[in-house]
């Protein structure tokens, strides 16, 4: 699945951004853009035409150069699972914490603080 992290802080495209938006592949999927400073929802959107997503990263880095907090200006962008894992008909989000503590020999310790969330409603892609 692609994501990518895409960077406001400069007014220009780096070589990666630019691979990103001219890979022929991504055009025909649906793109979900999360701020990588918010925890919840609250700054979550959907995109579904590919030349909208360049317009908007375009617009973005060109109004945000002057704003002086970095995190605010990095956003998540990756391709939106249209055939989730679905329980009943809802959608779920599983958070594990998991720490590597040596990859040779593969050493992994896993805490059992995660959580399992079900969504509210039940889970529909002509609603998005």
């Amino acid at each position: 699945m692609p994501s990518f992290v895409i960077d406001f802080n400069l007014n220009y495209f780096t070589e990666k951004e630019m691979e990103f938006f001219n890979n022929p592949k991504n055009i025909d999927l649906i793109w979900i853009i999360k701020s990588a400073k918010d925890k919840n929802s609250s700054r979550i959107f959907l995109e579904n035409k590919f030349s909208d997503l360049f317009l908007w990263a375009y617009n973005m880095k060109n109004s945000n150069i002057k704003n002086k907090n970095k995190a605010k200006n990095r956003y998540v962008i990756s391709q939106y699972l249209e055939n989730p894992y679905l329980i009943n008909n809802r959608k779920i989000n599983i958070r594990i914490y998991i720490y590597v503590v040596c990859y040779n020999p593969l050493f992994i310790v896993y805490h059992r603080g995660g959580f399992v969330k079900l969504a509210k409603f039940e889970y529909d892609l002509k609603d998005i």
